[in-house]
């Protein structure tokens, strides 16, 4: 799926919305989106064992938590790679409050600040 949205970007199709994106599990233990994010479903078919906690934010005291399988972590720093990558030309609207919402609602803050700065 990513690589898709980098190649659409490149294409220019620079306003893109994302659905299903969010490289995090629920905030309820026993809940998953899709029944790969199953850490121990993961584990059985080799492909990951951990979820660990990823802190996405500007500051470690408002930072948000997100629980992540450790294959999705890799997920997690491509799209940060896409957004700089983009410097702004690309328009992310990720549907939902996972971890990439985030990430796009920080890069937004940031480029709103630099405007004001600058």
């Amino acid at each position: 799926g990513l690589k898709c949205i980098d190649i659409a970007n490149r294409l220019g199709y620079y306003h893109q919305h994302l659905f299903g994106f969010d490289s995090c599990l629920g905030p309820d233990d026993e809940t998953h989106s899709f029944p790969l994010n199953d850490p121990e479903n993961e584990f059985s078919l080799g492909t990951g064992s951990h979820v660990i906690e990823m802190k996405i934010g500007m500051k470690k005291e408002t930072a948000r938590t997100f629980r992540v399988p450790n294959y999705l972590a890799v997920q997690a720093w491509y799209f940060e790679k896409l957004l700089k990558a983009s410097e702004g030309a690309a328009k992310f609207t990720v549907h939902g409050d996972g971890m990439f919402a985030e990430m796009v609602r920080l890069y937004n803050d940031a480029k709103q600040l630099r405007k004001v700065v600058g």
